[in-house]
């Protein structure tokens, strides 16, 4: 999978990085599907989940050639 994020599980920040050049589109889903959190990033992107309660979400990230849905994990 090109996009890694971590570290995972997380208490704090969580760390998207990808070596495509497009910009990419995420959004931060709870277990229940509603979405927390979106926005762009395109190489690096450092994202605050201190705010969020403690347990799994998963991150969708898509641009026009792919879409890729990962778990994470946040700890308190």
């Amino acid at each position: 999978n090109l996009i890694s994020i971590f570290p995972n599980p997380t208490s704090g920040e969580l760390f998207l990085n990808s070596p495509l050049s497009e910009k990419i589109n995420y959004s931060i889903l709870d277990i229940t599907g509603r979405e927390i959190l979106r926005g762009e990033f395109s190489g690096n992107k450092k994202i605050d989940v201190l705010n969020l309660e403690a347990g799994t979400y998963f991150i969708k990230m898509e641009t026009g050639s792919f879409v890729s849905n990962k778990k994470f994990l946040v700890t308190k």
